[in-house]
Order: structure tokens, then C-alpha cells, then sequence
């Protein structure tokens, strides 16, 4: 929260920006929330939202943890994995798209 004093004396643009910089963009839940408060859009209810979840989290295991999970276990991602992961993404980016064009 800011106090009314700070934001009269800020530049709100800057401050705009300076928080979109900090956002973690990849953290679904809370762009879910940035859609719903913004664009009143649930990203969670859009087919593929839980599926692609589970996408970024085994990219971070990779990205992060050397390819292995929490247990130690390697991820393994085949390469029909990849066309599966591909059509869910660009599935719910369209039924995404379809939404922010129908609030135009």
C-alpha cells in the first residue's frame, strides 16, 4: 500500500514501470490475479491453465534444479511431450486472445 502523501509525489508512470520490472511474469497465480483485478479475465478457468502450470514448473526444475525435482527425481520430457506442450500453449493463448479482443 502507499500513503496518499507518497503518491501525489511520485512519478506514477516510473512507479508503473519500476513494478511491471519486478513482476515474475512466469508465476501463473499471480497473473491470474493481475487478469482478473485488470481485465476481469480468470486465466484458471481457460482449458490448458492447470496443464501449462505443471509446464512451468518442470521448466523451472530443469532451469533450476538441474533437471531433477524436489524428490531428486530427473524430469523427462519426450519429444511428443513438446508437440503436446505446443498445442496446449498456443490452445490457450487463443482462447486467451479471444477474450481480450471480445472486452474491445
Amino acid at each position: 500500500t502507499m500513503h496518499l502523501k507518497k503518491a501525489y509525489n511520485i512519478d506514477l508512470k516510473q512507479h508503473i514501470i519500476e513494478k511491471a520490472k519486478r513482476f515474475i511474469f512466469h508465476k501463473l497465480s499471480d497473473i491470474d490475479k493481475l487478469f482478473q483485478e485488470t481485465l476481469n479475465i480468470n486465466l484458471n478457468e481457460i482449458d490448458h491453465f492447470s496443464k501449462i502450470t505443471v509446464y512451468i514448473e518442470k521448466r523451472h526444475h530443469i532451469v533450476h534444479r538441474n533437471g531433477k525435482d524436489f524428490d531428486g527425481r530427473n524430469i523427462i520430457i519426450k519429444n511428443d511431450d513438446f508437440v503436446e506442450i505446443i498445442d496446449d500453449i498456443t490452445d490457450f493463448i487463443e482462447k486467451l486472445d479471444e477474450q481480450l479482443v471480445a472486452i474491445q
